[in-house]
């Protein structure tokens, strides 16, 4: 059995969601990492007991800026998930949740899982 996910990673600039993403899919930190500049799709198979789930996860640029809330307004739709990141020691990325959250019921499908 084969099920395809699709996920979403989100949260302000240089809030760690292309690090995470390395450390999830290739098993290793990358602190230098150069800035996401639109929506990056990530793929990673999975097993879970018998059954292979493919993941497919959309690594965003963190910009509040109108036109880039439009365009991961398409992404949404499609996702089962979304994954919402802060930086520690950054509190303005913590403070920025509640906007992510928003934004994830607001263009995500009914009943997305956060």
């Amino acid at each position: 059995m084969v099920a395809d996910v699709t996920l979403m990673i989100v949260g302000d600039s240089a809030s760690g969601k292309s690090c995470l993403m390395d450390c999830f899919i290739r098993d290793r930190f990358q602190p230098n990492r150069c800035v996401t500049l639109g929506p990056e799709p990530r793929h990673f198979n999975l097993w879970i007991d018998e059954a292979k789930i493919r993941l497919k996860i959309w690594d965003t640029n963190g910009l509040h800026r109108p036109s880039s809330r439009s365009i991961r307004a398409i992404y949404y739709r499609e996702v089962a998930g979304v994954i919402i990141t802060y930086r520690v020691g950054m509190n303005e990325t913590f403070h920025s949740v509640p906007y992510w959250i928003e934004e994830a019921k607001q263009f995500g499908p009914p009943g997305v899982k956060l």
